[in-house]
């Protein structure tokens, strides 16, 4: 992953982090244009957080998709559905964000050097580790 944002998230940390993984340098004022027509796979077990998330990144004019966990998330990427970043749960069931992590950093045709965000209530130094020993870049 190429950034953490911890549950309950606020707009303001999400959009930075987007803009951080995106490499949008950007005044305050420019954050919508520079975010507008950006494609982000979401990706959470929880519907409710998936609409809080959805609401705070389409306000920005970004295009969201969404997966219910990590296996819809390979899918959809597998499939070559385009997107510019992923933001994810660490902790899902079936195929949870780590998992699914080192399969996207493993295959090339899973967008190997698609920015990332973890999206987890559980961002202790033991659970960052965790996720860069999974492929956190």
């Amino acid at each position: 992953m190429n950034g953490f944002v911890s549950k309950p998230c606020g707009r303001p940390q999400l959009i930075q982090a987007l803009r951080q993984v995106l490499k949008q340098a950007v005044s305050g004022l420019e954050i919508q244009s520079a975010l507008k027509g950006k494609i982000v796979l979401l990706v959470d077990d929880d519907s409710s957080n998936r609409a809080i998330v959805r609401v705070y990144l389409e306000y920005q004019g970004v295009q969201v998709m969404e997966a219910e966990d990590g296996k819809v998330a390979l899918d959809c990427l597998g499939a070559e559905v385009d997107c510019d970043a992923v933001i994810m749960d660490i902790n899902m069931p079936g195929l949870n964000g780590l998992e699914a992590i080192k399969s996207i950093r493993a295959y090339p045709f899973l967008h190997q050097q698609i920015p990332v965000i973890a999206l987890t209530g559980y961002s202790s130094d033991a659970s960052m580790k965790e996720a860069f020993d999974a492929g956190v870049q």
